[in-house]
C-alpha cells in the first residue's frame, strides 16, 4: 500500500507558543518563556538533552545512528540510573524537573523550560510523568516534533 511520509521534526514546522508564532528552526529565539540564563537561547530539545545528560549517571543517552538496534537502546536504557535509581522506576517529569526533590538528579530544568518543552512538542504524552525509561527511548528512537535536526 502506498504511503506518504509525514515528518514531524522539520525546521519549517510552525509552533504557536503563548501567542508567538515560531518555526522549529527559530525556537531558540523565543521570548515568551522566562528561562534562566543557562536555558535561554536553546531549543526545548537542547534543554532537555542537556538535562538528561547531566542527571543520567554515566552520561549515556541513546542517540540512534542507524548502527544500533532498538533492542540495544532498550537494554541500555533499562540499565541507566539517576541518583542511583533505575530510570524505569522514575517518572519522566520527576527526572527532568525534580518536583523539588534533589534526590532525583542534580541538574534539573526549570518549570518554565518544561512548559516550553511540552508546548512546543504539540503532544503532551511523552513529557508527562510516564516511565522515564520508556520516554527516553521514545524520544531517542523516533524523533518527535520538538527534536530539531
Amino acid at each position: 500500500m502506498p504511503y506518504l511520509d509525514f515528518p514531524a521534526d522539520i525546521a519549517e514546522n510552525w509552533h504557536f507558543l503563548r501567542a508567538e508564532a515560531l518555526q522549529t528552526k527559530d525556537l531558540g529565539s523565543q521570548s515568551r518563556y522566562v528561562l534562566p540564563d543557562g536555558e535561554k537561547g536553546n531549543t526545548p530539545s537542547e534543554i532537555v538533552s542537556a538535562a538528561l545528560k547531566a542527571v543520567v549517571e554515566n552520561g549515556w543517552m541513546p542517540t540512534p545512528d542507524g548502527k544500533v538496534t532498538l533492542r540495544d537502546h532498550v537494554d541500555k536504557v533499562m540499565l541507566a540510573r539517576s541518583a542511583g535509581v533505575p530510570l524505569w522506576q522514575q517518572g519522566f517529569w520527576n527526572l527532568l524537573v525534580g518536583n523539588g526533590k534533589p534526590a532525583i538528579g542534580t541538574t534539573n530544568i526549570s518549570n518554565e523550560a518544561y512548559e516550553f518543552f511540552v508546548d512546543s512538542g504539540a503532544y503532551d504524552t511523552i513529557p508527562s510523568n510516564w516511565n522515564a525509561a520508556d520516554a527516553v527511548t521514545a524520544m531517542a528512537i523516533r524523533p518527535l516534533m520538538w527534536s530539531v535536526s
